[in-house]
């Protein structure tokens, strides 16, 4: 396994680079997920 380039430039071991990926998409999933409970919440008030 070759190191892998991040966006930043670090040299990181393709685990560390798909773990790090990993929580990053965890992290906007969570984001995407409250804002969509929000829009839903607010949908349900409004009609």
């Amino acid at each position: 396994m070759l190191p892998r380039l991040s966006a930043f430039g670090h040299d990181y071991s393709t685990k560390r680079a798909a773990s790090d990926k990993m929580s990053h998409n965890k992290a906007r999933y969570k984001a995407r997920n409250k804002r969509t409970i929000k829009r839903y919440a607010w949908k349900l008030e409004t009609e």
